[in-house]
């Protein structure tokens, strides 16, 4: 910093805040499309339901989550939105993050099947 006499050195401290995403427990809702009970069955549709929190101190804006499966699982479940746009999540808020999900068939009982799930946020405009 400086004048039109002095300059003098000074330490100023900036708190920065931004947006803290997270996952809650996953549900899945087959009450619609499936025998209603929370599970996966082979030939089945389903939503599976992801709560996403911003425990962060500032707005998530133009978020965005997405869902993929390995390659090893495509024999067995098809997800027909694997992106989805949360848009705004506020401070404390949570949204959901609905992906429609088809299991296959074939798919043998209690066959078990990973996924990632992958959330991030843009950059408010000026």
């Amino acid at each position: 910093m400086s004048s039109d006499t002095t300059e003098w050195l000074s330490t100023k401290n900036l708190k920065i805040f931004s947006p803290v995403l997270g996952a809650g427990d996953i549900v899945i809702d087959d009450a619609t499309t499936g025998n209603g009970n929370g599970i996966l069955d082979p030939g089945e549709t389903a939503y599976l339901i992801i709560p996403t929190t911003n425990s962060g101190g500032a707005v998530a804006v133009n978020t965005v989550g997405q869902i993929s499966f390995p390659q090893s699982a495509s024999q067995y479940i098809m997800v027909t939105n694997p992106v989805v746009n949360l848009e705004n999540i506020g401070i404390g808020a949570t949204k959901n993050a609905v992906f429609t999900v088809i299991t296959n068939i074939i798919t043998p009982l209690s066959t078990p099947i990973s996924f990632t799930y992958t959330v991030s946020t843009g950059t408010q405009g000026p």
